[in-house]
């Protein structure tokens, strides 16, 4: 695939593969939440740990995933008519990269 004709909608994945948590919950509720999509990652039931935070109407606010406190940030929202439609991970765009590595032709 041509990079340079790439749209982020190839990349992205849609924000109803998330699971969410409601933005009225507890700081405990939230960090038992995502030590659950942790363990649920580490164990292969779950494709990814971020949890997708939203209002009482079901609008995505943010998220919330397991590096929140030091800053991190493996992912980016994916907005469209400023909402917001799916998240970029980096390690789908790591892993398109690598792909597309070796699908080139190496020259010589």
């Amino acid at each position: 695939m041509d990079m340079e004709k790439m749209k982020v909608r190839e990349l992205m994945r849609p924000v109803n593969e998330f699971p969410r948590i409601s933005s009225h919950i507890t700081f405990i509720e939230a960090v038992e939440a995502l030590q659950k999509a942790q363990e649920a990652f580490r164990s292969g039931k779950a494709p990814q740990r971020i949890l997708l935070v939203q209002d009482g109407a079901g609008k995505i606010l943010g998220k919330a995933f397991h590096l929140f406190v030091v800053g991190r940030h493996d992912s980016l929202f994916v907005t469209e008519g400023g909402e917001i439609v799916g998240l970029i991970r980096f390690s789908d765009v790591y892993r398109k990269i690598a792909q597309t590595m070796k699908e080139c032709p190496m020259p010589g």
